[in-house]
């Protein structure tokens, strides 16, 4: 059984509208693809805000899919887009 990296952004630097959108996505994608190694956030179990922020979204990419591990929650960092405004990047390993 493999392993995708899947991200998302959330625009803003909120919190709890951040994890709302992430549970929102995941109970989308266990909906669509169900409950057994669809490679979605829905096989990531819950959600870790790293408190790391990097200059671009890149840098926030990079540092994701260097730092994310499979069947471990999905990892939240934020990053400064093109505009300059602060925003929340979401990545995840999940199992396929």
């Amino acid at each position: 059984m493999g392993a995708e990296y899947v991200e998302m952004t959330v625009k803003g630097e909120n919190e709890k509208i951040a994890k709302e959108k992430f549970e929102a996505e995941q109970a989308q994608d266990l909906y669509d693809n169900g409950h057994s190694y669809s490679g979605g956030f829905g096989m990531a179990p819950g959600l870790t805000f790293t408190g790391k922020s990097f200059p671009s979204r890149k840098e926030a990419s990079d540092y994701l899919v260097e730092t994310c591990e499979k069947w471990e929650n999905a990892l939240t960092v934020k990053y400064q887009d093109e505009r300059g405004e602060i925003n929340f990047l979401i990545g995840a390993l999940c199992s396929s």
